[in-house]
């Protein structure tokens, strides 16, 4: 009802009355009579003028009052909708958008509406629902019943163009198949909807019993959420479009387990506006597609990055702390593929590089090369290389500019780096505070051993290795990581890095077949570093049980008091349960003689050796006995000890001293002097009768 509006102590001719209603309400008003209707561009000639033209205007009586009743307009909406569903192994992402706006173009408003309904699938998991407009978030709550119908509760009425997104997932039948899902606005008028079929790079799909839906073109393939604007993830492999609501299909989702061959490249090189990285990616593809090629990125090499061909998109990402160059061609690879990187670099201090590693798949054959230049500014520069072996490239790889002006090296480890040696850098004195070796050895098998110098280098980029004879280097490691000795005049020559105030060279390697002396003596030899002073040396030896304690035979070795270092902590994880023997030395001693003392339990061949011994004796000497004891002479028996001290001495020396050998012939020599005098013992005196007979003839 409008108020009675008067000028106060003034008097006005008449009352015109002009009234604007929101186009979202339905009004009625109240007729008065002798109400006579004004044109509206008469009323505005005498307003002025105004943003929005009124709906009536009327003259009114001075006494006469005047009510209108309005009502929300019926709300009538149209949609177009679209439905992603992108397909994995066990289950289906699906994303529903609706664009809603009034049924009615010429009408900005359309009605006002508090509530939405869509008929979902029963099987379909509903994680969260949006409703925008004009960018404002008007969802409060939904709610879904039996039937699998949704209800979208507004937090207050809207109208106009509004946003609505879906999203959930469905599960796949072990079968592989999935219907389609559908999805129905039931609060608005469906023009036209859009069917795209995505595909997770594990799987492929068909899409089979099509049903009122025809072909479109396929959109572009999406970058990641937050690289770029993608509605959904995966590769788009289907997309349809139908005016009918009762439109169907099935997913056929079967397995993609490509088998990939690779071989990766990374060159450096030095150009006027500094250093620039380039990977080069070759693939042979069968078996199924890949879909993206991924490399972890050090942190020098920072990017953008460009692409060679253009057929491919590039992207760098973020996964926790790593950084990853993210390849992404434009359409699924399916047999040869290869393309190149090309981008900026920025130099460490010293100008040491490490280089892309490529994350290879389940079923990826790969091979990855570093090419580092032999000049830079204009002068022949050389490397030093951790992690990297010199090899030839791949015969595939065809002769280029690039190969002829690179050095080729195998990368070995994902931390593998290089650093370039200046001309006339500053040489130093190596110092050596520790070698620690730990050897395994024993009558059967070849010696096997770790050493581990810890080395300060002074400004040295290298250290000759010295190696015994018949000794083979199994591993090399500088400060963890595995590098390449190359021949020197004496020895082999390591790289180390000269810019680390310590590291640590780790060598591997198995010997010959160590035999004992006939003093129980063993001499054991290990690589080492030549040259630089070594301040201490420890030995630390494992041997067979039954080789007894040992000492150490070296009577020029200065023995310090034992240090127990930490790479001692587990020794015997690397070496057996054998028993062990520790000797910390003053200086350098890369070979030692110990001597080991037996303490062994008998064979049993030994116990009966013994045993049959003894029988013997005591035979021999019942033997004898028996004789002696039907003579008449009444000369006395002489007991000779001799041969029974060297059977006693004898049968220690078996069981007590090394070798064995020595005590069984003792043993064997005693048995023999006492089966001689036996036999002696044994024979008849002459008679007194035979002698005179004799002396008579």
């Amino acid at each position: 009802q409008l108020p009675q509006l008067a000028p106060e102590g003034g008097k006005f001719s008449q009352r015109v009355l002009a009234v604007s209603v929101d186009p979202a309400l339905v009004y009625e008003a109240a007729k008065v009579e002798g109400e006579p209707a004004v044109a509206i561009p008469e009323f505005l000639s005498h307003w002025g003028e105004s943003s929005t033209a009124p709906q009536l205007a009327s003259r009114l009586p001075s006494d006469s009052l005047w009510s209108m009743s309005t009502r929300p307009r019926e709300a009538r909406a149209a949609a177009r909708q679209t439905l992603f569903v992108s397909a994995d192994e066990a289950q289906a992402q699906v994303r529903f958008e609706a664009q809603l706006f009034p049924a009615e173009e010429r009408s900005t408003g359309g009605g006002f509406t508090c509530r939405h309904r869509l008929r979902v699938p029963t099987e379909l998991q509903v994680e969260n629902v949006s409703l925008l407009q004009d960018g404002i978030e008007r969802v409060s709550r939904f709610s879904r019943d039996a039937a699998g119908d949704l209800t979208l509760f507004l937090a207050s009425p809207v109208t106009g163009r509004q946003h609505l997104t879906l999203n959930g997932w469905a599960p796949i039948a072990p079968s592989g198949r999935l219907s389609l899902p559908r999805i129905e606005l039931l609060s608005a008028d469906r023009l036209e909807t859009a069917v795209i079929v995505y595909r997770q790079p594990a799987v492929h799909i068909a899409v089979e019993a099509l049903q009122s839906l025809a072909a479109i073109p396929l959109p572009p393939a999406p970058l990641p959420l937050g690289v770029a604007e993608s509605p959904i993830a995966g590769r788009p492999v289907a997309a349809f479009a139908t005016q009918s609501d009762d439109y169907g299909g099935a997913l056929v989702v079967t397995r993609n387990r490509p088998r990939v061959v690779s071989t990766q490249l990374s060159s450096i090189s030095q150009e006027s506006g500094g250093w620039q990285g380039r990977i080069e990616y070759r693939c042979a593809v069968s078996d199924g597609s890949l879909d993206t090629i991924r490399f972890k990125l050090p942190a020098e090499w920072t990017g953008p990055f460009e692409m060679t061909p253009a057929t491919a998109i590039a992207t760098i990402e973020t996964q926790g702390d790593e950084r990853q160059l993210v390849v992404r061609p434009k359409s699924a690879i399916d047999g040869e593929y290869r393309f190149t990187a090309r981008g900026p670099l920025r130099a460490s201090f010293g100008e040491r590089f490490t280089f892309p590693t490529l994350i290879a798949g389940t079923d990826e054959e790969s091979s990855s090369f570093v090419l580092l230049p032999v000049n830079a500014r204009n002068q022949h520069v050389a490397w030093q290389v951790l992690g990297l072996r010199p090899e030839r490239l791949p015969d595939d790889v065809g002769p280029s500019p690039l190969v002829e002006a690179h050095e080729s090296y195998r990368l070995l480890e994902p931390t593998a780096a290089a650093r370039l040696l200046r001309r006339g850098a500053p040489g130093g004195e190596t110092r050596i505070t520790h070698n620690e070796v730990l050897l395994s050895w024993s009558e059967a098998a070849p010696v096997r051993g770790v050493v581990r110098c810890d080395v300060q280098p002074v400004g040295q980029a290298e250290c000759i290795l010295h190696v015994p004879e018949e000794t083979q280097v199994l591993e090399l490691r500088v400060a963890g990581l595995v590098v390449t000795a190359s021949p020197a005049a004496k020895g082999w020559r390591v790289p180390l890095d000269s810019s680390a105030a310590r590291q640590t060279v780790d060598v591997a390697f198995v010997g010959p077949t160590v035999a004992r002396s006939m003093l129980g003596e063993i001499e054991l030899s290990a690589p080492w570093i030549a040259g630089p002073k070594v301040e201490r040396t420890s030995w630390t030896v494992f041997a067979p049980n039954s080789a007894g304690a040992g000492e150490l035979a070296d009577a020029d070795a200065q023995l310090l008091p034992i240090e127990m270092p930490a790479t001692r902590a587990q020794p015997q994880a690397r070496f057996g349960c054998g028993g062990n023997d520790h000797w910390d030395i003053a200086g350098e001693a890369h070979s030692v003689r110990v001597r080991y003392r037996h303490d062994r339990p008998l064979a049993n061949f030994e116990r009966w050796f013994c045993a049959l011994a003894l029988a013997t004796v005591g035979m021999a000497v019942a033997f004898v006995r028996k004789p002696l004891a039907g003579r008449n002479d009444t000369a006395p028996v002489r007991f000779d000890w001799r041969p029974w001290a060297g059977l006693a001495l004898g049968l220690a020396a078996w069981i007590w001293i090394s070798p064995a050998w020595i005590g069984m012939a003792l043993v064997g020599a005693s048995l023999l002097a006492m089966a001689w005098q036996a036999v002696r013992s044994a024979r008849p005196a002459p008679r007194d009768s035979d002698a005179a007979r004799v002396r008579a003839g």
